[in-house]
């Protein structure tokens, strides 16, 4: 429990001082002008995972999930979700990250235009019970700075942050187009069935989000009701 406690600590210590480092970039200059050694900051583009890009029908969701898992993609799980009316593609994926067990990928199919919206992939309770909480945390370090080495839209990068759902905040940023990736550990106590004073279990979540600010989900039109 003290081993996990100070990964804990070491991680989110380490998300913090990031989201304090001065993310925004001025605009480029010309490349002579840069100073000697200098390495260009890569243009974050968040435009789906892997073959799967956001617009993508169900078809070619489906053909994309063949090329990038072909063992997974037969036994993709398709359901509806019963509020936001969205359908979701799911697989699973063992050694996603190397060590850090078997993740769960899930394709979000928007509810209006029947086209991906959003890709989600959790590691850890209940994609995989079984995985070390600190293997999980090591997953989210190296995600962490892979997502820090990126350029985003400047004022859009925050980390190491507790939200109000209890979970943390590892690494968020925006695109220039607005699209957005999202890294956090979420409590896990109810998907374990862990007991009040059992040791914490919790998961690691990543999301990439075509349009966060409106999703195309089911919602009741304003003066319906």
């Amino acid at each position: 429990m003290r081993m996990q406690s100070l990964l804990l600590a070491a991680l989110l210590a380490a998300a913090e001082a990031a989201a304090e480092e001065p993310r925004a970039q001025a605009p480029a200059q010309p490349r002579e002008a840069e100073a000697p050694g200098r390495t260009a900051e890569a243009a974050a583009a968040v435009e789906g995972f892997r073959s799967a890009k956001f617009g993508m029908t169900e078809a070619e969701l489906r053909a994309a999930i063949r090329r990038d898992f072909p063992q997974a993609a037969e036994r993709i799980v398709s359901e509806q979700t019963p509020v936001e009316r969205t359908q979701v593609l799911t697989v699973t994926v063992p050694n996603l990250i190397p060590d850090a067990g078997t993740a769960r990928i899930s394709y979000i199919l928007g509810h209006q235009s029947k086209r991906l919206i959003q890709v989600t992939i959790v590691w850890g309770p209940p994609a995989d019970p079984t995985v070390r909480p600190e293997a999980l945390v090591n997953a989210a370090e190296a995600l962490r700075a892979y997502f820090a080495s990126l350029g985003w839209r400047p004022g859009s990068v925050a980390g190491g942050v507790s939200l109000a759902d209890g979970s943390t905040l590892v690494f968020r940023g925006l695109d220039e187009q607005g699209r957005m990736a999202q890294l956090q550990l979420m409590p896990a106590q109810a998907a374990t069935g862990a007991a009040a004073n059992a040791q914490r279990a919790f998961a690691l979540r990543l999301a990439y989000v075509a349009d966060p600010l409106n999703p195309d989900v089911f919602r009741l039109q304003r003066g319906q009701f």
